[in-house]
């Protein structure tokens, strides 16, 4: 059973151990299905956000239930291009991850509209803030519990602890109507939509209150 971090209620919230990375992926694809990562592969996603989380300048915390059991999580970091910057040894092994999934027509169709967005997807992107919330999910049977509200708190406590004194990016699809009211509460401004590969994003700006 988990120790650390703090509780609420029956959650425990601590940084994710090796061990629990596969299951952090499982649950970011279910969901996020439509994301590249997710397409991917549940190896290739924990990889990818083991890489993140490792970074000095990155956060990640996991809630657990009294059993153990994965009930949410959240990822973020203080630099973006650098959190998700891959050495090379990384990307071979990320593509040994997706093996064959990287031949199906929706990676194809992925890389292909983001290939004919490039140039304005550049520009849009050019100011978005360093730091930003990457993922933030919390398990279907745990929704409810302010577990999400409770990730949010976190990260921003790591943010202040690193003298974050700008707004932090959070990014969300447009069609995904609970992630962007969740935020809109919260206090995050929204700031623009725009094209990215295969889907249209939200951008929104999220103060330190």
């Amino acid at each position: 059973m988990p120790n650390g971090k703090g509780t609420q209620s029956a959650f425990i919230y601590l940084p994710p151990g090796d061990n629990h990375w596969i299951d952090i992926a499982v649950l970011i694809a279910s969901s996020i299905p439509n994301a590249l990562i997710s397409r991917l592969g549940k190896h290739f996603g924990a990889l990818y956000y083991k890489n993140i989380a490792r970074r000095e300048y990155s956060c990640c915390y996991a809630a657990f239930d009294k059993t153990g059991r994965l009930a949410g999580v959240i990822l973020g970091t203080l630099d973006r291009n650098e959190a998700k910057s891959l050495d090379f040894s990384l990307k071979i092994r990320l593509l040994l991850a997706a093996n064959v999934r990287l031949f199906s027509p929706a990676v194809f169709r992925w890389f292909a509209c983001g290939w004919r967005n490039r140039s304005a997807t550049k520009r849009l992107m050019r100011d978005f803030p360093k730091a930003e919330l990457i993922v933030v999910v919390v398990h279907e049977d745990f929704k409810g519990n302010r577990i999400g509200r409770t990730l949010i708190t976190e990260l921003e406590s790591f943010f202040r602890n690193n003298k974050l004194d700008f707004p932090y990016l959070i990014l969300t699809e447009k069609s995904n109507r609970v992630a962007n009211v969740l935020y809109e509460k919260i206090g995050a401004q929204f700031i623009k939509t725009y094209p990215y590969h295969d889907k249209l994003m939200n951008e929104w700006h999220k103060p330190l209150f």
